[in-house]
C-alpha cells in the first residue's frame, strides 16, 4: 500500500452563492481534505474536478486526488419566478 495515497477525500465548497447555471468553477472555491490510514487529514490542492452534471438544482463535481475520487453537490440557488427575485 502507498502511505502517500489518502483513503478518502472530502471536497467542500467555500465559494460565493451559485446563482447561475453557467456558473464557472476556480480551485478557490474548494476546500479538500484527503484523509490517511494512519488517521491524519490534510488540506490538499494539487487536486482535479470537474463538472458532471446539474441535477435538482445541484452542480455536481468529482475531485479527484491521487486517484482516490469523491464528489461534491453544490446548491445553484437560481431564482425560477421573477417574484422570487426580491
Amino acid at each position: 500500500n502507498d502511505p502517500n495515497k489518502p483513503i478518502g477525500i472530502m471536497p467542500t465548497y467555500i465559494g460565493e452563492s451559485v446563482t447561475s447555471t453557467y456558473h464557472e468553477f476556480a480551485k478557490e472555491d474548494f476546500s479538500v481534505l484527503a484523509s490517511y490510514a494512519d488517521g491524519t487529514d490534510e488540506t490538499v490542492t494539487d487536486y482535479d474536478f470537474e463538472v458532471l452534471e446539474m441535477s435538482n438544482g445541484y452542480f455536481i463535481l468529482e475531485f479527484t486526488y491521487r486517484g482516490v475520487s469523491n464528489k461534491c453537490y453544490v446548491p445553484c440557488e437560481v431564482a425560477v419566478y421573477p417574484s422570487d427575485a426580491q
